[in-house]
């Protein structure tokens, strides 16, 4: 089978510095024997990019297109020339004009993969959505697309919108990266590990709090922040860590190549993550694939993978005191190494199900 994913909304992205969910998932349905390319937006200069997998190459189309709140509006002959080229595409997101768009005039099996889902916190997304919706939600309603959503709070968010025709299969990783390193598991130290940007979305202030509050039990206590933001809510964050003294308690570092994450995950002892809205999160699966303990809030990453108190533990609210005692209970308790079930390789099957349920 011929695959092309279609990445379509107009955000560029960097595939050596971050785990593309695309890619990961490309390289997946091509050991099982299929062809899989991807189109990426880029605001540089238009290319093809080849990447080499073990068991073939991917293509990757780098197209620009004229960014509307992050809605890639192509050039949509080109669109359709690369698109009858394959068997089945593969759209992300169906409040998207790009998907909308091929739904509606590319003639192939065509799948969307889904993300966001309902929350109060994004509010100029939801904006946006909003008039998505008045515009487009009918049409597509219409088509009945075969959805498939990343997340359940996904899936419950499309049934209320009233699409019936929605599936959910978990977002994967890519492993192959980290398998060699993973061998050389290191003991971990007294460490919590955040990773993400730097935003109030995603309640770095709580984190800080919440560390506070452990360091007067144990002083010990460390927190690895590794991620960058806008400078304003940078600055507010450094005026934080100094007013609480938080200062030996705190390492914060801008940014590392995805490879050197890893000394940071076999380093650390708890995973911390009590972001307001998060789509899936790569850096849970992450977490996740090392044997880390996630302490979450909920979102649609959480609620995938964390299924019992030995893996982690999802939190409801943002109250300090739960989220101090179920760090400190992790602190303080190994975990069992359990086997990791979130590879892209251990699903890839259920999208080549899905795309053949389309057809």
């Amino acid at each position: 089978m011929k695959i092309l994913i279609f990445r379509t909304a107009s955000v560029p992205i960097n595939i050596k510095s971050y785990n593309v969910q695309e890619l990961g998932l490309a390289k997946s349905l091509i050991k099982l024997g299929n062809q899989c390319d991807i189109i990426l937006y880029t605001d540089k200069e238009e290319r093809i990019e080849y990447i080499d997998t073990e068991n073939g190459k991917i293509k990757i189309y780098w197209l620009k297109a004229k960014n509307i709140l992050h809605h890639g509006i192509y050039d949509w002959k080109k669109i359709k020339k690369i698109a009858n080229e394959y068997d089945v595409i593969h759209c992300n997101d169906y409040n998207q004009y790009a998907t909308y768009y091929c739904l509606k005039n590319i003639n192939k099996p065509i799948v969307i993969y889904h993300g966001p889902y309902k929350s109060k916190f994004p509010w100029k997304t939801n904006l946006v959505d909003k008039v998505f919706d008045l515009m487009f939600l009918r049409k597509i309603r219409k088509m009945n697309p075969y959805i498939i959503t990343k997340s359940k709070l996904a899936e419950q968010t499309l049934i209320n919108k009233g699409f019936t025709n929605v599936h959910t299969i978990s977002v994967g990783l890519d492993i192959e990266r980290f398998i060699e390193i993973k061998i050389k598991l290191e003991s971990r130290k007294n460490q919590l590990l955040y990773i993400g940007q730097i935003s109030k979305r995603r309640n770095i202030m709580f984190i800080l709090a919440v560390l506070s509050s452990l360091v007067t039990k144990n002083p010990d206590t460390k927190l690895v922040i590794i991620g960058k933001g806008k400078k304003r809510y940078e600055d507010k964050v450094n005026r934080f860590i100094s007013k609480n003294n938080l200062t030996n308690n705190v390492e914060w570092i801008k940014k590392l190549p995805q490879e050197d994450l890893v000394k940071y995950y076999l380093s650390s002892k708890v995973f911390i993550f009590p972001s307001n809205y998060e789509i899936f999160g790569m850096v849970l699966l992450e977490a996740n694939f090392f044997n880390l303990p996630i302490v979450s809030s909920r979102n649609g990453g959480s609620i995938s993978i964390i299924d019992n108190d030995n893996i982690g533990k999802v939190l409801d609210d943002f109250n300090k005191e739960e989220w101090t005692n179920a760090i400190e209970y992790y602190l303080n308790n190994e975990i069992e190494q359990g086997m990791f079930t979130h590879s892209w390789d251990n699903i890839a099957q259920k999208f080549i199900d899905s795309y053949h349920n389309v057809r």
